[in-house]
């Protein structure tokens, strides 16, 4: 066993070796966004405190379902005051005694359910929560790379706008072309510094976007460059069929019903609670040394809910608000996330049909005429005026098509967000 283990022990630390250079690797390659979304739910601060508000409530519960403690009486009775005499007197009695109370098993049981339900909504609420952070932490992670693949696009053509006003300079410089030309693309060389300006105080502030879930130092590792791969193949009847488990939609749902379980429990307030009292009084001998008899007495307490009308029926009334309220809250909130959706999918449907059109021949036609211009203006068939205009024409095309695909992607979210599609149809990166 002991040669065994000299052998395997430099093996182990290669493998320990190995571990850390990969998790090394991981915190500090390129932050995907499932690498995101896992870093901001990890100990997320709102989940674990509707997490714990639902755990805290179930406990509650179980108590309310309980009887209340009993309680034990001590005292002595019928004791004569000019003497303190214990024996004296007949009626002089010890007593211990043991009293219950039995509020209305009705009342108990609408408490306990009451409870219950305000449970499953703080459990609702924490499903809500992660919902609202990976939407937020995708949305941030999609600006975030939208502004860097701008600055990268607008990079690129600001080398080839150099190379204009290079060969401006030498169409100039041999009298084929006026200052003008050269002017001209020396101040869209400018134009496009200036835009970079733009474009890095945007990539601050979706930085510090992102930061703000997942931390500086995993916001500032580089991104991946690959967007995540969704698709929607549900229509629009089915989407709608999701929507009612939204968390939200159940949170409320929880809360109707808590509701319901607080009528009942005003209900069960028109019925008598009993208590019930048991003691027993131990008698001394008396002067003569005879011995007295112990007394058992037994005593039954009624509630007489006769005045009802300032107690009972205020709170049987305030419950039943109260539940209207909600249930005039959760119409409301369907009507808006229908419409949420309803707008989603439009958008995502007219997205996916400009993105195939930029796809098919928006993006390649650009180029193309872009090319053209340029070589009809070194053949002096063309205005530079039209070579900057194509150029910029072509800029601002694969702006655009970066944006729609970026903006495909947020809308995904959202429709996520809504409706939480099955594993079957995320193919995530």
């Amino acid at each position: 066993m002991l040669v065994f283990s000299r052998h395997l022990r430099p093996a182990l630390s290669v493998i320990a070796l190995c571990a850390c250079a990969d998790i090394g690797t991981a915190s500090t390659g390129p932050l995907t966004l499932a690498q995101a979304q896992s870093l901001a739910l990890s100990d997320e601060p709102g989940v674990a405190a509707a997490t714990a508000r639902a755990a805290s409530l179930a406990e509650q519960a179980l108590a309310s379902a309980a009887l209340p403690d009993p309680q034990i009486r001590l005292g002595l009775a019928n004791l004569p005051v000019d003497s303190l005499d214990l024996n004296r007197e007949p009626m002089t009695q010890q007593q211990i005694g043991l009293r219950q109370a039995f509020p209305v098993a009705a009342g108990r049981r609408a408490r306990q359910r009451h409870h219950e339900e305000q449970s499953k909504a703080m459990h609702f609420a924490a499903q809500m929560r992660r919902r609202e952070v990976v939407r937020q932490v995708r949305k941030a992670w999609l600006q975030l790379r939208y502004w860097q693949q701008a600055r990268h696009i607008v990079a690129a053509n600001r080398q080839l706008f150099s190379k204009l006003v290079d060969v401006t300079r030498t169409l100039y410089s041999v009298g084929r072309k006026n200052q003008q030309d050269m002017v001209r693309a020396e101040l869209e060389l400018s134009r496009l510094h200036d835009r970079l300006f733009d474009i890095d105080e945007q990539t601050d502030a979706s930085r510090a976007a992102l930061a703000q879930w997942l931390g500086n130092t995993a916001a500032n590792r580089p991104l991946a460059q690959r967007l995540p791969i969704w698709s929607v193949t549900a229509g629009i009847e089915e989407l709608h069929a999701r929507l009612q488990a939204h968390p939200q939609l159940r949170m409320l749902n929880a809360q109707i019903a808590g509701e319901a379980a607080n009528i009942a429990l005003a209900r069960a307030q028109y019925k008598p609670s009993m208590a019930v009292d048991l003691s027993y009084g131990i008698r001394e001998d008396d002067p003569l040394g005879r011995s007295r008899d112990d007394f058992f007495s037994v005593v039954v307490t009624l509630d007489v809910p006769l005045f009802t009308a300032n107690r009972q029926d205020k709170k049987l009334n305030s419950a039943q608000h109260q539940q209207a309220a909600i249930k005039s809250e959760r119409q409301l909130l369907a009507r808006q996330l229908r419409r949420q959706l309803q707008a989603s999918y439009a958008r995502w449907r007219q997205l996916q049909l400009r993105i195939g059109l930029y796809d098919e021949k928006i993006v390649e036609q650009s180029r193309i005429q872009a090319q053209a211009t340029l070589q009809a203006y070194r053949n002096d068939s063309s205005d530079f005026d039209d070579v900057m205009r194509a150029y910029i024409s072509d800029l601002n095309t694969r702006l655009d098509y970066t944006r729609l695909q970026t903006d495909r992607a947020i809308t995904y979210a959202e429709l996520d967000f809504l409706v939480d599609f099955s594993e079957q149809e995320r193919h995530r990166d």
